[in-house]
């Protein structure tokens, strides 16, 4: 019986021990729990902190960036104003030099230029200064085919419609007539 009582109270010891123990572990992980919440909590203020934060510093560059295209647009349009308006005022100072080439060289073209070659909007005033009126999609035109033949070389300014014309050596032959081509009418006798 001695043992027996022994056995019960040893097992009615270690029941109060382990409820004891395990009460211990429950407000000790309740404790931890507790913890684990507040950092976690703490971590994502400070996150959404910092989201507040980043989304302030981005609308604030957004803003800075809209002002600069603002200012970059505007000076980018005042200055293609300005060379509009220079570009108009050199279009006479051309005009005025044209017309003294085409007055000092008697009209003769391409092979009295200096470094024999013209503009194609030369090559229209030259034309129409010997009365002929040509547009200045003709006279492209008339290039290209004197081109394709190999009585001119050709450089072409992309976009702007712009072509130079330098006359090759066999154009000056045909020009002067020391050459025939077909299409092209020998120069008037003298």
């Amino acid at each position: 019986m001695e043992i027996a009582k022994f056995v019960l109270t040893a097992v009615g010891t270690f029941l109060s021990v382990f409820s004891l123990s395990f009460a211990v572990f429950q407000y000790w992980r309740k404790k931890q729990d507790e913890k684990f919440d507040l950092l976690k909590k703490s971590v994502d203020d400070k996150i959404r902190a910092e989201a507040e934060s980043r989304k302030e510093s981005d609308a604030r560059h957004e803003d800075r960036l809209r002002d600069l295209e603002t200012t970059m647009a505007q000076r980018f349009e005042g200055r293609l104003s300005s060379m509009e308006g220079e570009l108009k005022g050199i279009k006479s100072i051309l005009q005025s030099i044209q017309n003294w080439f085409i007055n000092n060289t008697g009209g003769k073209g391409i092979e009295q230029a200096a470094g024999r070659e013209l503009s194609n909007e030369m090559i229209q005033r030259l034309l129409r200064a010997n009365a002929h009126s040509l547009s200045i999609t003709e006279v492209n035109d008339q290039i290209a085919w004197l081109e394709n033949r190999g009585y001119v070389r050709v450089v072409r300014l992309e976009g702007s419609g712009f072509i130079n014309a330098h006359i090759t050596r066999a154009g000056i032959d045909v020009a002067k007539g020391y050459a025939k081509a077909d299409g092209i009418d020998p120069p008037p006798e003298e």
